[in-house]
């Protein structure tokens, strides 16, 4: 399976794609809303694309401007997929793979203070590590205030309010939809 970049320097280059039970890539159509909604704030931004699988948000960002991405993906058959298309794509330089769980990156990122701008989180849609992996980082903050969680879920998934995540847009397409959160601090 191959998929196409949407957008930025990189549009229309080939992305290799996982194989997998749980495997689900973010589709063209959604990744191209997604950086629409973003528009500008993407550029100069340092992104940080959590469940990564093939990398093609965090790739994605970086096409359109981000000057640092690191993505943190866990199974190792995807982690192969996204060093491919990294090195495809030419920006293994600019690039930060952490083959790890999320949830221990999280303490980590947070103890050696690296922050980010933008975190988009896609986790698989079964159970509840989307809730989870928010609950993370609400204890061990790894963005500043200001900064932007996007988060993509199944479209029945509720994600319960919380004081420093304050949900600003939230768009639906067929059984995915993506939540935009500003971070309101520590």
């Amino acid at each position: 399976m191959t998929m196409k970049i949407t957008g930025g320097a990189l549009k229309n280059f080939k992305l290799k794609a996982p194989v997998g039970f749980r495997v689900r890539p973010t589709p063209a159509k959604v990744r191209e809303a997604l950086f629409s909604i973003m528009g500008e704030k993407v550029e100069g931004s340092r992104f940080l694309d959590f469940f990564a699988g093939s990398g093609a948000v965090g790739i994605e960002a970086a096409s359109r401007g981000a000057v640092k991405v690191t993505f943190v993906e866990s199974k190792k058959s995807a982690i192969k997929v996204l060093r491919s298309n990294l090195e495809g794509c030419r920006l293994d330089e600019m690039a930060t793979v952490i083959h790890f769980d999320v949830f221990d990156t999280i303490i980590t990122l947070n103890n050696r203070q690296l922050f980010f701008d933008i975190v988009f989180l896609d986790p698989p849609y079964e159970g509840d590590l989307l809730i989870q992996a928010l609950k993370k980082m609400i204890k061990y903050p790894i963005i500043e205030p200001g900064a932007i969680v996007i988060t993509q879920s199944y479209y029945k998934t509720v994600i319960p309010p919380h004081e420093k995540l304050q949900r600003y847009q939230h768009k639906t397409y067929g059984e995915t939809t993506l939540s935009f959160f500003t971070w309101e601090g520590v």
